[in-house]
């Protein structure tokens, strides 16, 4: 059995729009993928700018910002295939990931935009999307999604006992006496560029700002490493929404300047990585996500706990979650669950997502 797929991925960094196409073959009682081609569309700063502010929109501009992605997410994958001269009847889905709104599992909410309809028509390729609903309304989580590829693509392939994912949030998957757990850890890129662009620039480059702005208020940092979720027991997940009603709300009291903030974001970074790696005796770790890039927070962690790191190529720091929703999209096409119960705590696994013919 063979799937020729288009994988995208909306971070919540807003560090641009990742497609892949990679393929899928019958391997056993699994499959095997090669990654053929992948690239990351940064966004058009109006759109950018109208993603940013999602969740201050109309409810009426919020559902043109939903075309209007849908539109973009469509021009990508075709610009893809045109510069790899792929045709386009040869690729047998879209999964798409779509660009996170709003997260509340609690409520039984969760929404990406980015119109699967809109990317079908646009392409002319069947398009899979809205993978997270399905398990938030059996009582799960809604995420994170990632770890059913975690276990089937990237365990044996690595050695590794967990997986790590430094991108808009930190999440982990790890595996635990033949069991696997997996969570947000806690605030990552999305706070590190937050304050970067407070400063000027788009984001923290190799964490050059990072390494200047070394946090001088340690009492700041332990009441951010008390906020109440990361001392709550796993499965959980953030949203931007946590950040804005939590953590922004206790660091932008009072009179620290950006610098302060962003040095402080660093410690509580790296200071929750390392309370979950010592607390789960992860032995091996794979680490993925624009993150690892940043050397100034690779530096904190090895300080900070004595796990092994695997920093893997290129295309896989940049584009596994990309192409882990591609996978996700052949486990729907073969009506196979890929959200895991164990990891969202929904009722069951489930097999989520829409699937959109142009």
């Amino acid at each position: 059995m063979f799937y020729r797929t288009i994988g995208i991925m909306s971070g919540t960094s807003l560090d641009g729009l990742d497609v892949v196409q990679c393929d899928f073959v019958k391997s056993g009682s699994g499959f095997s993928f090669q990654l053929n081609t992948a690239q990351t569309y940064a966004f058009p700063k109006p759109l950018a700018q109208s993603l940013a502010r999602a969740r201050a929109l109309s409810s009426l501009d919020l559902l043109d910002l939903d075309l209007q992605l849908g539109t973009f997410i469509g021009s990508c994958v075709n610009d893809l295939l045109h510069k790899a001269q792929i045709k386009t009847e040869s690729i047998d889905f879209i999964a798409s990931h779509g660009h996170t709104v709003f997260h509340q599992p609690d409520k039984r909410l969760t929404w990406q935009i980015g119109k699967g309809q809109e990317i079908a028509r646009v392409t002319g390729i069947p398009t899979i999307c809205d993978f997270r609903e399905k398990d938030v309304l059996y009582g799960g989580q809604g995420a994170p999604l990632v770890p059913v590829g975690d276990r089937d693509l990237f365990r044996k392939k690595y050695d590794a006992d967990a997986f790590v994912n430094l991108g808009g949030f930190a999440n982990i998957t790890v595996f635990i006496n033949k069991k696997i757990q997996a969570f947000d850890i806690g605030p990552c890129n999305l706070v590190l560029n937050h304050y970067a662009k407070v400063l000027g620039y788009p984001y923290d480059k190799g964490g050059e700002l990072g390494r200047i702005a070394k946090s001088k208020h340690p009492h700041l940092v332990q009441t951010l490493n008390d906020l109440p979720y990361f001392h709550q027991e796993p499965p959980k997940s953030l949203g931007a929404e946590w950040l804005d009603q939590y953590y922004y709300k206790l660091l932008d009291i009072g009179e620290l300047s950006a610098q302060d903030k962003l040095g402080i974001s660093y410690e509580v970074i790296s200071d929750q990585l390392a309370k979950v790696f010592r607390e789960k005796g992860i032995r091996r770790a794979l680490l993925t996500g624009g993150g690892v890039k940043n050397d100034f927070l690779l530096e904190l962690m090895r300080a900070k706990f004595n796990t092994e790191l695997i920093v893997p190529d290129t295309q896989i720091i940049d584009f596994k979650e990309a192409l882990v929703f591609a996978y996700l999209g052949v486990l729907f096409m073969q009506q196979k669950a890929n959200s895991l119960k164990e990891v969202t705590a929904a009722r069951e696994s489930v097999c989520g997502g829409v699937l959109y013919r142009p």
